[in-house]
């Protein structure tokens, strides 16, 4: 905590300038309840990030793991983009993979605490192209040294709905059937829409790849909210400003795989609330249900600052 302390009140003032920071901090009561399998109970730090930001660049650095687990804090993003004539947009440097529809793990970026499957950040180079509605992607990363990733993605957005679909070929020259080193063959398909501005539906299919044909790659999450949410009106008169927010109610189901790396045959069920306490704050509560034996229910609370 005290690492904690001094970090942040070193960061805001050296860097207060920057376009977003976000810091939260969760309180474990029971169980894994954010799936990270860690079930440590008490107060940790689940986000701290600086960024500096715009339309055409940005810069993320993550102290989260420095401040929890004494590692070196870590650069997540670090790109630049530039427009190819109007023909396309090109962006080179450290930024997320196109694969899948998380791209972010900020608490403030995501209805639910329980970390879902995200996309990972590494150097590389991407094309994207828009017309109207639809949006195409071709990314190559380079994970590491003599390796690389290719990925492609599809996808149809409007304000209400967006859908998308995209493969990911990790290690490309690598062995089909080398199942440490080999390449793997990766692919999903997500949706999200928002039915008449009140319930918005999140849910995501992936297959990812082990090189072993003997199992059954694939698992989905889908995650319902209350877009519109409500309000709790003794305690938001009582209170005034501290609780001048609405409450947004939420619900989902996350399969994973089992003991012998077949997926969708365990799972877990989460339920919780998600409410703005003030301008810039967010507050979540979240109970977490797992499918294992001898798992008990995850109880977990976080509370989040965007300044």
């Amino acid at each position: 905590m005290k690492r904690f302390i001094m970090v942040s009140i070193i960061l805001v003032f050296a860097f207060g300038m920057l376009a977003a920071h976000e810091v939260s901090a969760n309180l474990s009561v029971s169980g894994d309840p954010d799936g990270d399998g860690s079930d440590a109970k008490g107060f940790y730090v689940g986000n701290l990030c600086l960024t500096w930001a715009d339309k055409d660049y940005n810069v993320e650095m993550d102290f989260t793991k420095f401040i929890n687990q004494d590692e070196d804090f870590s650069l997540t993003k670090a790109w630049k983009r530039v427009d190819l004539w109007g023909l396309a947009d090109l962006t080179i440097g450290k930024k997320q993979s196109i694969f899948g529809r998380i791209r972010s793990s900020k608490g403030s970026n995501n209805v639910q605490i329980f970390k879902l499957p995200q996309s990972y950040s590494d150097w590389s180079v991407m094309l994207d192209r828009s017309w109207k509605n639809v949006h195409a992607y071709g990314q190559g990363m380079w994970p590491m040294v003599g390796a690389a990733d290719v990925a492609g993605r599809l996808s149809y957005e409007t304000k209400a709905f967006t859908a998308g679909a995209a493969i990911n070929v990790r290690n490309i020259k690598g062995d089909d059937d080398d199942m440490v080193n080999g390449r793997f063959d990766d692919w999903e398909v997500d949706a999200e829409c928002t039915i008449a501005k009140a319930i918005t539906i999140a849910s995501q299919l992936t297959n990812c790849d082990d090189n072993n044909d003997d199992t059954d790659d694939m698992n989905v999450y889908a995650i319902m909210s209350m877009t519109r949410g409500f309000e709790l009106p003794y305690i938001n008169k009582r209170m005034g400003r501290m609780f001048y927010g609405t409450i947004h109610p939420y619900a989902g189901i996350i399969t994973k795989d089992d003991a012998d790396g077949d997926g969708m045959k365990e799972n877990n069920i989460i339920t919780g609330l998600k409410m703005a306490a003030f301008e810039g704050s967010y507050i979540k509560a979240e109970l977490n249900l797992d499918s294992l034996e001898d798992v008990d229910p995850g109880v977990i609370m976080q509370f989040g600052y965007c300044f």
